[in-house]
């Protein structure tokens, strides 16, 4: 059903966060830390964090002592200010706000997520950033009816409308291996020490009078979010692409794709097993080691070396590739056909 964006029948009006008529705004009370993750069989619990990148959802993780948030909620990050609509029960970090309400759904949250969004654009980070009792004096702007009640319909209407509107523009790869749910289920693990898959690299100390500040190589350092991309310099790569990086502090690791300068606090995997689902899938588990690190407590290059992964493996008891690369292709076949780009 096509809907006019130009909203006219009641106007918009300013709702109150803290309107417990419409919402229902408290801070998460089942907090997670970090340390605290316990890594078992079964990853399929969302683990929520004040992440800005994959709707706030950190990994993946086996059920846990403290309770499940549930789903069809908003969840708003302290200090960093981001806002995800989330769909399924999930676990949560610390400073994570929660937005409920009795007329939710995912359509309505997809549409006050970007109203919320708007709202918080004056609060920042240290001091200033997204509490409960800032959060309960904020307004919102909702499309209202005469009677001047929030327009829920409208608000659905408008979000499938455009929903419709993107999906008309996705081209989706149709892989038989993808759809073959019943080999992609059934798998074995096994344990394998990192310097026996791979060989495993140190990334060298660039002094800050070297670095040229303008370029299209990536420098990857000590850094845990944006793929460990600190910036992008001028300087030639050490690294070529396909390749995955540890980063010696949180044992972050990720997968690179392009070529790139890394720092010493940086260790290199290289392997011609890897292509970018392999390197995902590979990336992915290693993380799941992160906890046991700290500044405290690096992995310098040869901690790495003996540091185990866990894999699916073949009859063979070999790393099963194949499985790993089906496994990403899937999950990117089924992030395409849901995509909610609006």
């Amino acid at each position: 059903m096509q809907i006019k964006n130009n909203y006219n029948e009641g106007g918009w009006r300013e709702f109150s966060l803290n309107d417990k008529a419409y919402f229902d705004l408290k801070s998460s009370k089942s907090v997670l830390n970090n340390k605290d993750i316990i890594y078992d069989e079964d990853y399929k619990f969302p683990y929520v964090t004040r992440s800005n990148e994959k709707n706030g959802i950190q990994s993946f993780i086996s059920k846990q002592k403290v309770d499940l948030v549930k789903g069809n909620v908003i969840i708003i990050g302290l200090d960093t200010q981001t806002v995800f609509y989330q769909r399924n029960s999930f676990y949560t970090g610390q400073n994570v706000q929660i937005l409920e309400s009795k007329y939710m759904n995912e359509l309505v949250g997809l549409f006050l997520v970007v109203a919320i969004t708007k709202q918080l654009t004056s609060l920042n980070w240290g001091g200033n950033g997204a509490t409960l009792s800032r959060l309960q004096k904020k307004s919102i702007l909702l499309p209202s009816l005469n009677d001047h009640t929030p327009d829920w319909d409208y608000m659905r209407k408008f979000i499938q409308n455009k929903m419709v509107e993107k999906r008309k523009n996705i081209q989706v790869s149709q892989e038989p291996i993808i759809n073959n749910l019943s080999e992609l289920l059934e798998c074995k693990w096994g344990e394998f020490k990192i310097g026996d898959l791979f060989d495993v690299e140190k990334g060298e100390f660039m002094p800050q009078k070297n670095i040229i500040f303008d370029g299209k190589t990536p420098f990857i350092s000590a850094k845990k979010e944006k793929n460990g991309i600190r910036n992008f310099v001028g300087n030639k790569p050490l690294f070529k692409g396909n390749k995955i990086t540890i980063e010696k502090v949180n044992f972050k690791s990720h997968y690179q794709p392009a070529d790139f300068y890394c720092s010493h606090d940086v260790s290199v995997l290289k392997s011609e097993k890897l292509n970018e689902e392999v390197g995902l899938f590979i990336s992915t588990m290693i993380n799941r080691q992160a906890s046991k690190y700290s500044y405290g407590k690096q992995a310098q290059l040869e901690v790495v070396k003996r540091e185990k992964v866990l894999l699916p493996i073949t009859k063979n008891n070999e790393p099963d590739y194949e499985y790993m690369e089906a496994f990403i292709k899937r999950q990117k076949f089924l992030l395409k056909r849901n995509a909610l780009l609006f």
